[in-house]
């Protein structure tokens, strides 16, 4: 069940050798805002729930499809509150992926934070 869809500029995705939280988070961020005016900005669909996120393109083709349990950090710009990136566990390795908004940001961080506190709390220890 898709708790909410967002529109969205996705701006890329980055692996990372050794990240860990939010300020890891925020670096990968603002080196993909650097390379912004040499990124075609795709517009996409984000879909929220609480089993994961997928992100779509504008014919509702799926892009990429992450469990909920697999992002570990989610952050949003301190300076422009339209960007936010969350760190995902793929495979063993870790990928930083970068999106604008014009609104929402902020939702969508809390909507993804809340997701994963959820399903770390439901998890058997």
């Amino acid at each position: 069940m898709v708790l909410r869809r967002f529109s969205a500029h996705y701006l890329g995705s980055t692996e990372l050798s050794n990240a860990e939280g939010t300020e890891d988070c925020r670096r990968a961020m603002q080196s993909a805002k650097l390379r912004v005016e040499h990124v075609d900005l795709t517009r996409i669909v984000l879909e929220v729930s609480l089993s994961g996120l997928n992100i779509r393109d504008l014919n509702e083709t799926v892009l990429h499809c992450h469990p909920i349990g697999n992002i570990q950090a989610v952050c949003q710009d301190d300076v422009d509150k339209n960007w936010f990136a969350f760190i995902l566990k793929e495979g063993g390795r870790r990928f930083c992926r970068v999106f604008c908004v014009i609104t929402g940001a902020n939702e969508i961080k809390e909507r993804l934070e809340n997701a994963t506190n959820f399903t770390y709390n439901m998890t058997p220890k």
